[in-house]
């Protein structure tokens, strides 16, 4: 939630045109509806992405920590043996 928070404000603040009072955009009504409307494709496409990739490489990474969480020592030695040391 905080990442997509400061996802909006950084596309906000790179269209002076919503914000600056002094920038030549700032009174012209198609000028902000341009910049709404790219703010509001990036940020969906940011959700479309972020949501497919979840979907691609989490079950690769899952398979991935599952294996290799396993072995907690750098003798190799897997959890068990290794934890019973302790």
């Amino acid at each position: 939630m905080k990442r997509s928070v400061e996802m909006l404000i950084t596309l906000y603040e790179e269209r002076p045109c919503l914000w600056d009072v002094g920038h030549k955009d700032y009174k012209n009504r198609d000028s902000k509806e341009v910049a709404y409307l790219q703010i509001d494709l990036l940020d969906k496409l940011g959700n479309i992405i972020a949501e497919t990739l979840f979907v691609v490489l989490f079950p690769w990474m899952a398979k991935l920590v599952g294996t290799n969480r396993m072995f907690c020592c750098p003798s190799g030695k897997t959890r068990k043996h290794c934890c019973e040391n302790k």
